[in-house]
């Protein structure tokens, strides 16, 4: 069911392939876990890419399988609601940086671990034109008010 995407495609032999969650709380971590399982199950070599929490998580659930550390987001929310917007407003220079620099060095594990497919949760940077990239997340739309229209389009 989750390896559908890549049995029907042609890729290379490496049969590798990067699983990348968000380090924005361990739901994107766990998630990922039961994804992990059934890419070992059906021959797949999977290659784990995050930072934080995230990564601990999945290096002590799967010790034996290769990891790279991303950059970190380190978003910070305001203590007050009615300024999340402007706080998170504030951060979108370091977001965007930090985007950039996750991209680039997915492209350096693309090439240093001939990877043959991509699974990101949430990670915004990490996709490639050359092999095939899964975004998945569990926000299709993405509730913030008056913003609702951009925040769904990074999605």
């Amino acid at each position: 069911m989750y390896l559908s995407f890549l049995k029907h495609r042609r890729i290379n032999t490496s049969k590798k392939i990067l699983v990348a969650p968000l380090n924005w709380g361990l739901g994107h971590a766990t998630r990922c876990i039961p994804i992990i399982n059934a890419l070992i199950e059906n021959g797949f070599e999977p290659i784990i890419a995050s930072d934080g929490n995230a990564l601990k998580l999945l290096q002590l659930e799967f010790p034996n399988i290769k990891n790279w550390e991303l950059p970190s987001y380190n978003i910070q929310y305001s203590n007050k609601g009615k300024w999340l917007k402007w706080k998170l407003l504030w951060q979108l220079p370091h977001f965007f940086k930090t985007m950039k620099a996750e991209h680039r060095l997915t492209q350096e594990i693309i090439q240093n671990e001939n990877i043959a497919g991509i699974i990101s949760d949430n990670r915004f940077g990490v996709w490639n034109k050359s092999v095939p990239s899964v975004y998945i997340t569990h926000q299709l739309t993405v509730l913030s008010g008056f913003t609702t229209f951009l925040t769904t389009f990074f999605h």
